[in-house]
């Protein structure tokens, strides 16, 4: 049974990202701070960040950027890397965000999980999370971008 659409504000989609993720990176406090200031220190706009606690104790800092300055942020961020003694810097191209946003998402149920399962119905892995009170971004090989929003459109109301 299908699920009345969802209305929401809307779809934000950027394109052609490169996403750098320190894994193992210490959980001490300042450590996101320095990654992102390096990053700012180049004029590199970062379009998403998370952050998680790993298995390890330590941390998962993942931030996408430009693939325009990718090369750039990435020489920086493998250098911070040894710095910070993160375990492993993992990184991946070409790949996409959408950002489905929409007013009063905290007073919404159940609006993160059809994001989730709309993109799982098109087979689509998703790589990264993030949220605020108004919007639920994923991150995903950009291959994938045309069935992703084939599928958000089939559950969710977009003007």
């Amino acid at each position: 049974m299908q699920l009345q659409k969802m209305k929401i504000g809307g779809v934000l989609v950027t394109q052609d990202l490169g996403m750098v993720s320190f894994q193992g990176a210490p959980d001490n406090p300042g450590v996101a701070g320095k990654i992102l200031e390096a990053i700012g220190a180049l004029e590199i706009n970062v379009d998403f960040i998370s952050c998680s606690p790993d298995l390890g104790g330590g941390a998962s800092i993942t931030a996408c950027v430009s693939m325009l300055r990718f090369e750039e942020a990435l020489r920086e961020v493998e250098r911070l890397g040894d710095e910070l003694q993160a375990q492993k810097v993992v990184t991946r191209e070409a790949i996409s965000s959408v950002a489905v946003f929409g007013p009063h998402f905290r007073e919404i149920p159940n609006v993160a999980s059809r994001v989730f399962n709309a993109l799982a119905e098109a087979g689509i892995n998703i790589l990264a999370i993030s949220t605020s009170v108004s919007s639920v971004t994923c991150i995903f090989d950009q291959a994938a971008l045309g069935d992703a929003l084939a599928s958000l459109r089939s559950h969710f109301e977009i003007p």
